[in-house]
């Protein structure tokens, strides 16, 4: 229990640090139309990814150190069952699980910004838009296509976004 818990604050705590330093890239999808479901949707793919892969590189790293383990001759009489299918995959699935419920809170965050305030501050972030965000689909309506797309040439140039004036 302790271990989940150690792993479900340090993935809160990786989750939220991505949404702060890119509080600029959140607030710059919020001002094209985002949807707060489209930003959570962002925020629980990272973390679904991040955690998935954690925790099959957590079932691999084990599953080697236990069988090099199994090669000392000390230990060779305490690890003599190999280890099952079931454990790994109730591994993976309890990073998961624990990876989405961590960033729901994050999740939350960035999907209340307002958009002008968001754009506003400094949160350390770069120009730059995370790669993440170039495979999620374009959305139907051509209008906030067509910004959407101006707008990331624009962050890819690192030229400077002029208010919209009517």
């Amino acid at each position: 229990i302790f271990a989940a818990l150690v792993g479900g604050m340090g993935m809160a705590n990786t989750m939220l640090m991505s949404v702060v330093e890119r509080t600029r890239e959140i607030g710059v999808f919020r001002a094209v139309g985002w949807r707060k479901r489209r930003v959570i949707g962002m925020v629980l793919t990272e973390a679904l990814i991040l955690s998935l892969s954690g925790g099959l590189a957590g079932c691999a790293l084990g599953y080697g150190l236990v069988q090099a383990a199994r090669l000392l001759p000390a230990t060779e009489a305490l690890l003599s069952s190999d280890v099952s299918a079931t454990v790994m995959i109730q591994a993976i699935v309890i990073a998961v699980v624990l990876g989405l419920a961590a960033s729901a809170y994050p999740a939350w965050r960035a999907a209340h910004m307002l958009p002008a305030e968001a754009m506003r501050r400094e949160g350390g972030a770069s120009s730059e838009l995370s790669p993440l965000v170039w495979l999620m689909p374009p959305r139907s309506n051509f209008r906030d296509t067509a910004r959407l797309e101006a707008i990331k040439a624009a962050i890819r140039e690192k030229a400077t976004i002029k208010p919209y004036t009517p």
